[in-house]
């Protein structure tokens, strides 16, 4: 059996771009699993803020995309090294941008090969490889 460390980074390729993202903890898991909000007087869970907090934890760096001015587009992080807010409204710009949210969520199960619609996730080698 294969575990991955949190302070393992897995290359996640959608197309042209890497993302390189870790496993979460257990801290940020039940942070991630106890959003909530109030509608309607009733408490239920927030599944945007869920999506921001994965991604947030998730993503460490990316390579293979480029600002306007042609230079290499950098993920700025915050303090904790994680990514920053204004890095995850950037991302939400990208193709693949919605794969890249359902790769991440599985962070909160065991981390295996696994599918996504079209594309095929090889943790073991660190690939995405498209279905034919």
């Amino acid at each position: 059996m294969v575990i991955y460390p949190i302070n393992y980074r897995i290359p996640v390729k959608l197309g042209t771009v890497t993302v390189w993202i870790s496993p979460l903890s257990w801290g940020h898991k039940q942070e991630i699993l106890n959003c909530k909000k109030l509608e309607g007087g009733v408490e239920v869970d927030d599944a945007m803020k869920r999506v921001f907090l994965t991604l947030k934890y998730s993503m460490k760096s990316v390579d293979g995309l480029t600002n306007p001015d042609g230079s290499p587009y950098v993920l700025t992080l915050d303090a904790a090294g994680n990514a920053s807010e204004d890095a995850i409204s950037d991302l939400m710009q990208m193709d693949g941008f919605a794969t890249l949210i359902k790769i991440c969520a599985t962070l909160m199960g065991e981390i295996k090969d696994l599918e996504v619609d079209g594309v095929k996730v090889t943790v073991k080698d660190g690939l995405i490889v498209k279905k034919s």
